[in-house]
């Protein structure tokens, strides 16, 4: 199996769809340091059905989080939506169709079911740089409100996951060793505060410069101390870049062109692979862009670039 850089490794099972729904096969995203032997992030699977449309618009945080996709689900779409764009990875027409109804259409943006507690970190974690915040991330909350002394609370999904994690200060996604973006989060590893400097992080790897230009975006965080926050995903366009995301929401947090993903709603059982394969049907596997990928990541280690 290829372990890209935050990008995926993808194999294709298509099955019957439901007009609201579509089923996404199996992405495995990866961090680039597996590739230089930094076993330190673990993949993240994405494979179920989704939505097909962001609806609901203008609905507070509180009252959709439970029913709202993962940010960590959502970049492997993403990765999913570069690998088709600029590699011509092949991807079914349905998932293509809805990857690009959610990445390629600036002007809207969706809530997660992510929740960002920056008074619950681990001060024991070392940090890469002193503006770096550390923060306890829980992937997948059923319900997050504001209690009546003012306190946000919030209860993680049976299904969720808390990681102890390091995240950056605002500012525009940079490359790092590890690569873009946590595969167990999908916030970036590392900003910079000036969006050229952060191109320049990516081209000076050998990475295209049009896709520095369209993937360098504005991540936003608060300060250690300074609450609960939830996590939205934004396609504007605008200074802040085409693909934001904001971890400052509160529970009562809303924007009118901000609307909801529903979230994976994975099989309650897998069964055996032959069990699986008796009602679906391969589509494809890998392509020449991922074969491009691995060639390229490897030349830039044997260079001493990564």
């Amino acid at each position: 199996m290829i372990k890209l850089k935050c990008f995926s490794v993808i194999k294709f099972y298509m099955a019957i769809e439901t007009p609201t729904t579509v089923t996404v096969p199996r992405i495995e995203i990866y961090g680039v340091g597996g590739l230089l032997g930094l076993k330190r992030y673990g993949p993240h699977v994405l494979e179920g059905q989704i939505g097909t449309d962001i609806t609901d618009f203008g609905l507070m945080l509180k009252d959709t989080i439970s029913t709202e996709i993962t940010l960590a689900d959502q970049n492997a779409l993403f990765q999913a939506y570069l690998m088709h764009k600029f590699c011509k990875m092949l991807l079914p027409d349905d998932v293509r169709d809805v990857v690009y109804m959610l990445f390629n259409k600036p002007g809207r943006g969706n809530k997660t079911s992510d929740v960002v507690d920056y008074n619950k970190g681990d001060t024991g974690m070392q940090r890469a740089k002193d503006t770096d915040r550390r923060v306890l991330w829980v992937r997948g909350v059923s319900k997050f409100h504001q209690d009546k002394d003012g306190s946000v609370k919030y209860t993680m999904r049976d299904d969720g996951h808390e990681f102890y994690k390091i995240l950056p200060a605002p500012g525009y996604n940079e490359w790092t060793c590890d690569g873009g973006w946590d595969p167990e989060t999908g916030f970036a590893f590392s900003t910079n505060p000036g969006r050229k400097a952060a191109v320049r992080t990516w081209t000076s790897k050998g990475f295209p410069e049009d896709f520095a230009e369209e993937i360098v975006s504005c991540s936003y965080t608060r300060n250690e101390g300074e609450g609960v926050a939830g996590v939205d995903r934004r396609y504007f366009g605008d200074d802040g870049g085409r693909f934001g995301v904001d971890a400052s929401w509160g529970p009562e947090g809303w924007r009118h062109l901000v609307g909801s993903f529903p979230r994976v709603g994975r099989r309650a059982e897998r069964g055996t692979p032959q069990e699986r394969d008796a009602t679906t049907t391969p589509v494809s596997c890998y392509v020449d862009g991922l074969k491009q990928i691995e060639i390229m990541v490897r030349k830039l280690r044997e260079q001493g670039k990564l």
